[in-house]
């Protein structure tokens, strides 16, 4: 089992090394919004609250600037650059600085338990791809990315939690 895990990872990544820094945006944000649309469609079909995001509360404008801007930045420049850099500098190896950095995003957004570990795997993906386009690039092209790619996705949640409501 493990070893096809291994395999699987090694052609991910020969595939991923073929992209462009473009192509790999792309492929990364519709990896996290179909894992986000398809855990918060499960969960609003089970429990509407299961999605409850406290800053929901304030006006439409704040939560743009918030959701769309302001966390996008600060959460990576906390949870990918500030984690996995110093992971990598207290020499801890493997996945293990991008685990932390998953688990310590999802605990962030700790609403209740289903929110936290739905973010949790979003950090995961988050984390994952700061790691790939740093190896690939260098800091500060991962750390636009994973800034980037925060925002486009919080940008779809807040379009469809505003304006189309699909779900």
């Amino acid at each position: 089992m493990i070893k096809i895990a291994y395999q699987i990872q090694s052609q991910l990544t020969s595939y991923l090394q073929s992209k462009s820094y473009i192509q790999l945006f792309f492929i990364f944000l519709i990896a996290e919004m179909t894992f986000s649309g398809v855990t918060a469609f499960i969960a609003t079909m089970i429990d509407p609250d299961l999605t409850y995001n406290p800053i929901e509360k304030e006006s439409i404008y704040v939560i743009f600037i918030i959701s769309v801007i302001v966390a996008p930045v600060i959460e990576t420049f906390i949870f990918q650059l500030a984690v996995i850099e110093i992971g990598y500098e207290f020499k801890l190896r493997g996945r293990l600085p991008v685990l932390l950095s998953a688990i310590l995003f999802g605990i962030s957004h700790y609403y209740n338990w289903v929110y936290a570990m739905v973010m949790v795997f979003t950090g995961f993906i988050f984390a994952y791809s700061y790691v790939f386009i740093r190896n690939q690039y260098d800091i500060a092209k991962a750390t636009l990315f994973v800034a980037s790619l925060h925002a486009a996705s919080n940008l779809v949640s807040f379009l469809n939690n505003n304006v189309f409501n699909f779900f």
